[in-house]
């Protein structure tokens, strides 16, 4: 199994599938991440580095990318903004309040 990647280190596509031709060996930026238990492999979520976080989130799993050792700043993929979110403790529904 290969190691977990951490959230927001820079990650290289190696895949060779077809869906992958157009960004492979293009640098990503790890955003998201779940262990699939069935697969018994990490997820990712990832957007390109080169977009500084405002681009499209594309999915991977562990196998189609390479660590670079290198990591982003996590502040270059932050807008400051916040929302307070108040859930319903019986729905578990959730709204946003001012």
């Amino acid at each position: 199994m290969t190691r977990e990647l951490n959230f927001y280190e820079i990650v290289r596509v190696i895949s060779d599938k077809d869906d992958c031709k157009a960004i492979k060996n293009k640098l990503f930026v790890v955003r998201g991440k779940v262990y699939d238990d069935e697969k018994h492999e990490w997820l990712y979520s990832a957007s390109l580095l080169e977009k500084k976080g405002y681009g499209e989130i594309v999915s991977f799993s562990a196998s189609e990318l390479e660590a670079t050792g290198k990591e982003a700043d996590p502040n270059d993929f932050m807008t400051g903004e916040s929302v307070r979110v108040q859930v319903d403790p019986e729905t578990g529904e959730g709204k946003i309040i001012d």
